[in-house]
């Protein structure tokens, strides 16, 4: 149950942030992601079977989780900069698929 409400209470947190604020963010976000995966091969412990897992001492932490969600905010970003007549063209999705 604790672990709800505090789910809960992150959510509304997140929610209530000016969508601005995320799209300034989005590529500082996905970079920290970036480390944090890196870090995995370091800091990692096997869960289940798998090295995936980061301790924090509080939680436990799996990095690719995160970067679902920071994949997704640094392309929106990405696009939304872009231009509709750009977005057109296959030449400009190279780079969001590297």
């Amino acid at each position: 149950m604790v672990r709800f409400i505090l789910g809960v209470g992150v959510m509304l947190a997140i929610s209530i942030l000016d969508i601005r604020f995320w799209l300034r963010k989005a590529y500082i976000i996905y970079g920290g992601t970036w480390i944090l995966l890196i870090s995995v091969e370091t800091l990692g412990f096997a869960g289940m079977g798998a090295k995936r897992w980061i301790d924090l001492y509080v939680f436990s932490l799996q990095p690719s989780e995160l970067m679902k969600v920071s994949l997704v905010l640094a392309l929106a970003r990405y696009l939304h900069f872009q231009g509709e007549e750009r977005i057109k063209h296959p030449k400009a999705l190279i780079i969001p698929t590297l």
